[in-house]
């Protein structure tokens, strides 16, 4: 039973111009290069040092562990706590801070509702509620035989942080939803300015073994104008990882390299390749897309029942 229902006047203001923040998830349709991570050994997933994670971004106990060679721990209250911390929910409530998307789908597929998302208790909660993000398939009007989803954006853009959050994703029998956790440029310019899938759930969506985390950056040598084409991807495959448990997510964006621990594992590097860093403001997404199934078609495209993205907290550090 729902707590509370997200509806249409709770949609944020937007950037301050008039246009909202909906950030696009998925495939490269240009070339990509696909690396593969253990996220329970201490193996270095691209070229750098074992202890790439203690940058500025990890706090002092972090840092301590991290040059120790131990894993980190990272419950919500001990991070919200921290003097690092700069933005903190555990979904008791939604503020105007967050940009509840009201539009079409995934490219087009579907409908992106404030309906789709709700704050529910749950047993397996930290603390708070949950954010829960249900796509299912529309009976009413334009909304009918379509599948219904959601996604929001949260408007505190930055530059550089550390993003960790607790999150979940139903498998989906029909394999056409997508659950992702983004980093979104505040331009809204894609493929220029790219685009981190801190967590995505796309290769695998019947099982959501593994988790992915995709980096999409601007081909090197394209020119202007861009367009999907001259989008690349540097894929990150976790393996074995169960997206559709509960896992702890912290990841890492300094300037020089990104880095990510999941649940008590290490730190890991992911990359230290300027072409993969965004150095401007960046907002966070939660999203649950609809795509064709694997030799599929737009047409026919539909789930099985309904399936749920669940989010237990966030917490943003310097």
């Amino acid at each position: 039973m729902a707590l509370a229902a997200v509806g249409a006047a709770a949609i944020g203001a937007g950037r301050g111009d008039g246009e909202s923040i909906v950030a696009r998830s998925g495939p490269s349709p240009g070339p990509s290069v696909v690396v593969e991570s253990d996220p329970e050994s201490g193996e270095t997933v691209a070229p750098g040092d074992a202890d790439a994670g203690a940058g500025a971004g990890a706090g002092a106990d972090d840092r301590a562990a991290i040059d120790a060679g131990e894993a980190m721990s990272s419950p919500f209250a001990e991070l919200r706590d921290r003097r690092t911390t700069v933005f903190a929910t555990d979904f008791t409530s939604l503020g105007d801070d967050w940009e509840i998307y009201d539009s079409p789908g995934h490219a087009g597929l579907g409908w992106r509702r404030p309906s789709a998302i709700t704050l529910e208790p749950d047993p397996s909660a930290e603390g708070g509620s949950v954010l829960t993000i249900t796509a299912s398939m529309g009976t009413a009007d334009d909304e009918a035989g379509q599948i219904v989803s959601g996604g929001m954006a949260l408007l505190r853009p930055r530059t550089y942080g550390t993003y960790t959050f607790r999150m979940r994703v139903d498998p989906d029998p029909a394999e056409v939803t997508s659950g992702v956790a983004i980093l979104w440029p505040l331009s809204n310019r894609w493929p220029e300015d790219g685009e981190l899938d801190m967590v995505e759930t796309w290769a695998n969506r019947s099982t959501r073994t593994p988790v992915e985390t995709n980096v999409h950056y601007l081909d090197p040598v394209a020119e202007a104008p861009y367009d999907a084409g001259d989008d690349r991807l540097y894929s990150i495959v976790h393996a074995g990882l169960d997206g559709s448990e509960w896992h702890t997510y912290r990841f890492d964006w300094r300037a020089d390299r990104l880095t990510m621990a999941i649940d008590d594992g290490p730190v890991r590097l992911l990359s230290d390749d300027p072409l993969h860093i965004p150095d401007w403001q960046m907002v966070p997404t939660f999203q649950l897309d609809a795509f064709p199934a694997p030799g599929g078609t737009r047409e026919d495209a539909a789930l099985d029942g309904p399936v749920v993205l669940q989010v237990d907290w966030l917490v943003i550090e310097d």
